[in-house]
């Protein structure tokens, strides 16, 4: 049976409850390479008649909860029973990777542009795999991606067109989680300091960053602590402060997860309500 089509964000709240997820992406959404450019489409790659994986990005500071709530969308999803992966930026297994987490945990000194070149260099040593298993209808949940390294590197001083400049191709994400936390709460984690980015004034420059790329003419959706901004690839925004506030440590419940998850479905609509279709859109925009 067809699903029903969503006809918009609102729809979202109402479903929660009868959730018949159909998370893989029809043909309608092929797979895209970002651009890096707000005002154009992200590139179609080759055309594939199938269903595919969706790619999703959880982006924020360091000790943000990424790989935790990374894992609990992962176990859900398997739950369901769909094929799905948790894949990690850097990849540490990798050669490219060794000298990253070399320089992360102080044990080697590079420059600050080779460093960036090497954490874009090993997304690029995974674009091929990342293809093939979204192709083959493999959701990927991906913790940090060609936003991080933007915001962490401009956070240095490094010229944003410079860049962005090496992360154009890459695949760009169907979904974007970014987990707002303040960097003095991120600082309260446990193991915080271990790595060379976990310092206060440093991750409140990322912070900012992170932030700065928020263009202005960008639509969102409030609903409480979580905003969704939906031009380009959609960002879901979860403010972290009201858990911390409370000691809620865990920040991404169920809620949050069905959210993402219904967003996922209003991805794979056709109807023209949707606010993710328009006859002169061709599909996701780059965040950048």
């Amino acid at each position: 049976m067809a699903a029903v089509p969503l006809r918009n964000f609102d729809d979202f709240l109402v479903r929660r409850r009868s959730l018949n997820l159909r998370l893989n992406l029809s043909s309608e959404f092929p797979l895209r390479s970002i651009r890096m450019e707000i005002s154009d489409n992200c590139t179609p790659l080759s055309a594939n008649n199938e269903s595919r994986g969706a790619l999703v990005v959880f982006e924020g500071l360091d000790r943000s909860g990424k790989t935790s709530q990374c894992g609990r969308l992962v176990s859900y999803l398997e739950g369901l029973g769909h094929s799905v992966e948790l894949w990690r930026f850097p990849d540490r297994t990798t050669s490219v990777g060794q000298l990253i987490s070399a320089y992360l945990t102080n044990k080697s000194q590079l420059d600050d542009h080779t460093i960036h070149l090497l954490f874009s260099a090993n997304r690029w040593e995974k674009r091929s795999m990342m293809e093939t298993k979204l192709k083959a209808g493999t959701t990927l949940i991906v913790d940090r991606y060609s936003y991080s390294g933007v915001a962490f590197s401009t956070a240095k001083g490094l010229d944003f067109e410079w860049c962005k400049a090496p992360e154009i191709g890459l695949i760009a994400p169907d979904l974007v989680v970014y987990l707002d936390i303040t960097p003095e709460k991120a600082a309260e984690r446990g193991g915080y300091g271990g790595e060379r980015y976990e310092q206060l004034e440093f991750q409140r420059k990322v912070s900012q960053h992170y932030k700065l790329r928020k263009d202005s003419s960008w639509k969102g959706k409030q609903r409480g602590n979580l905003r969704v901004y939906m031009q380009g690839a959609p960002w879901i925004h979860l403010n972290l402060v009201k858990y911390f506030n409370t000691g809620i440590v865990v920040a991404l419940k169920i809620h949050l997860i069905l959210d993402v998850l219904l967003l996922l479905m209003l991805l794979t609509t056709t109807n023209a309500g949707s606010p993710l279709s328009s006859k002169t859109d061709a599909g996701p925009k780059s965040r950048f």
